[in-house]
């Protein structure tokens, strides 16, 4: 049971030093766009392609890490308040909350990455993606 342990606190601490790299790249290539903007060049296309995904994918390898940490919106104020039982109670109903939470949103956004894998749906921009996590609204607006 440690090993998992173990090996459940390098995967969160991965994600998270991969939310900070995907930052670090962001700002980089947002410089470099505004540059080759800024002197006439033409820049890539892929850059606001991949700052999109970025800005999708980081919160979601950062979260673990938060909310283990306690880094997220966290009313520290109210719960002292509180007596250490009914803080205790509190704190679980925090965290019950946050993993229903993200196991809602896993069972959704697989639902529809299985779908559009399924159908063989792509995400048509300059970078092609295979379409994930996309709102059935858009994929109905797309086949007519």
């Amino acid at each position: 049971m440690r090993l998992v342990a173990r090996a459940y606190d390098a995967l969160i601490m991965l994600m998270s030093v991969l939310a900070g790299l995907m930052m670090a790249v962001m700002m980089l290539s947002i410089v470099i766009d505004v540059v080759l903007r800024n002197t006439g060049s033409q820049s890539s296309s892929h850059i606001f392609t991949f700052n999109e995904y970025f800005l999708f994918l980081i919160p979601l390898l950062g979260a673990p890490l938060l909310i283990r940490e306690k880094g997220h919106i966290y009313v520290e104020a109210l719960l002292m308040q509180f007596s250490g039982k009914a803080r205790h109670r509190i704190n679980m109903t925090i965290l019950v909350a946050c993993v229903a939470t993200c196991l809602i949103l896993t069972w959704y956004s697989g639902g529809i990455a299985i779908t559009d894998y399924v159908r063989n749906d792509y995400d048509m921009r300059s970078l092609d993606m295979p379409r994930c996590c996309s709102p059935p609204s858009c994929r109905s607006a797309s086949r007519r």
